[in-house]
């Protein structure tokens, strides 16, 4: 099918999905995320499939984790999935939340993520997968974000993605 002269038609796939509304962002900052901490995001994916890239922002070195099938007993506090198209009043199907009670993690995605931000006196990095995962309707997923710098650490664990349809 042909987008020739359609307003969209110049625009790459992930400022489309912007334009029509299906592109949310959500994340969980920790000021201070001691060594060895950790920052869990759980997703309970809907009906819908979730297409995400999940992204860590940190001060320091720390390694980034994506687990499938976690189970948890309490599901933590509501991480808020902004839509990008302001003018849209769409919202996920996928319920996202921070510092859940994880009773076991799951099946581990995908390796671990090292990003290199540096030990102690560190500059600090980001990092993410290089492409989406689409998640499985009906399953939960978690990211976990470590810090192994050294010290305490400023972290953010970002969300991103899109829902194809709504």
């Amino acid at each position: 099918m042909s987008t020739r002269g359609h307003p969209n038609s110049y625009i790459d796939f992930l400022h489309r999905k912007v334009h029509e509304g299906r592109f949310f962002s959500g994340g969980h900052y920790v000021a201070s995320l001691a060594n060895g901490g950790t920052i869990d995001i759980l997703f309970q994916n809907g009906e819908h499939a979730f297409h995400g890239v999940p992204e860590v922002i940190t001060g320091g070195d720390a390694t980034l984790q994506l687990y499938e099938g976690t189970t948890f007993s309490a599901p933590g506090t509501a991480v808020t999935m902004s839509n990008h198209n302001r003018n849209a009043a769409t919202q996920t199907l996928s319920g996202a939340t921070h510092t859940p009670t994880v009773t076991a993690v799951g099946t581990q995605m995908n390796g671990t993520i090292l990003i290199p931000g540096g030990k102690n006196n560190s500059s600090g990095a980001s990092g993410e997968f290089s492409q989406e995962f689409v998640l499985k309707p009906n399953t939960t997923y978690m990211m976990r974000v470590t810090n192994i710098s050294g010290v305490a650490q400023a972290v953010s664990a970002i969300a991103k993605g899109y829902v194809p349809t709504l």
